[in-house]
């Protein structure tokens, strides 16, 4: 199984609209993709199960822990990495540009690699 952590940087955090935005992206996949919130040890809840993953509480500052297994595991953690780090759209443009040097926030930082997890 392949992991990344990513954290968020919307105000919003793993809102509703995000949500689904993240099971629309990885439910076509062949991939079983999972995610936690790492910062409070909830989940992990299926990636496309929208009222599961709004039960793991991700706020903004919150690191998202995404596990992915099958053919098209990287393109699903690449897909939810993407995600996330544009702030799920709800980023303006200061914000998309601060990465982590503070001027919009905390910038979205993924950590871990293909093998870890």
């Amino acid at each position: 199984m392949l992991s990344r952590d990513v954290v968020l940087v919307n105000e919003l955090g793993l809102h509703a609209r995000a949500a689904a935005e993240l099971a629309n992206a990885v439910r076509e996949l062949d991939a079983r993709v999972e995610l936690a919130n790492a910062t409070t040890g909830a989940g992990p809840v299926p990636a496309t199960g929208v009222l599961g993953v709004l039960t793991l509480g991700v706020e903004r500052g919150h690191t998202l822990r995404v596990a992915a297994d099958g053919p098209d595991a990287q393109r699903a953690l690449e897909r939810v990495v993407a995600a996330a780090a544009s702030g799920f759209g709800e980023l303006g443009a200061d914000d998309r540009g601060a990465g982590s040097h503070g001027a919009g926030g905390p910038g979205a930082r993924a950590t871990g690699g293909p093998g870890d997890g």
